[in-house]
């Protein structure tokens, strides 16, 4: 089994504007968590925001960690997380231009990427479009 740990630093306040984004308000986090109260990444969401509203400018780190079997990177997985996060492309047809790609093409990436928990998919501003997103500043890989 391999490890891929996603890392980032984010502030209290953006990380509170993600919680927002995410789950609109502290209360409904919490009442999702009293649906399902043996979800502990539901309680840590709750500590922390209750924590970084009272600490806005407080810088913190954070980490995902990913197991796989065999965790394979093309060249364009990791140059599509590049752009993604360094970028803040609109929609998947957003990439697909700007890498003179057919939009399939670059679907079926940013599925596997998505299916493998490396970026998130959210709500686009139009036509139910889908925005890529990749919050992370550092992928590390142990064997």
């Amino acid at each position: 089994m391999i490890k891929i740990r996603l890392l980032r630093t984010i502030s209290g306040k953006d990380l509170v504007h993600e919680f927002e984004k995410k789950y609109d308000t502290l209360e409904n986090l919490k009442i999702m968590f009293q649906e399902d109260n043996e979800n502990m990444e539901l309680q840590m969401y709750i500590e922390d925001w209750e924590y970084f509203l009272n600490h806005p400018d407080e810088i913190t780190e954070q980490e995902k960690i990913l197991y796989s079997e065999k965790p394979h990177f093309t060249e364009i997985d990791l140059v599509l997380l590049s752009h993604i996060k360094n970028y803040k492309v609109k929609s998947i047809t957003d990439l697909a231009k700007y890498f003179n790609k057919d939009v399939s093409t670059i679907q079926k990436s940013v599925k596997k990427l998505k299916e493998r928990g490396l970026i998130e998919l959210e709500e686009g501003k139009a036509n139910n479009m889908k925005k890529p997103v990749f919050n992370y500043d550092k992928i590390e890989i142990t064997i």
